[in-house]
């Protein structure tokens, strides 16, 4: 299956609070949000697709981001 937007890695995340992680969501109207969550990041993924459907928009990047 091709996802149409993009999933950031490179860095492994690390857990600071219960498992939870913030991810930067980058939409393609500029309109970019943080979701803070403890699910997996495929979840948080169709999640943020999801999202981005509502709002009739489209979902460019999700990045991980370590220091939260």
């Amino acid at each position: 299956m091709i996802l149409p937007f993009t999933i950031t890695s490179g860095t492994t995340p690390t857990d600071t609070q219960e498992n939870h992680m913030m991810y930067y969501i980058q939409m393609k109207s500029g309109h970019d949000y943080m979701m803070h969550t403890d699910k997996d990041v495929y979840t948080i993924a169709y999640e943020a697709y999801e999202e981005a459907c509502l709002t009739d928009d489209y979902l460019v990047n999700i990045t991980p981001i370590c220091d939260v």
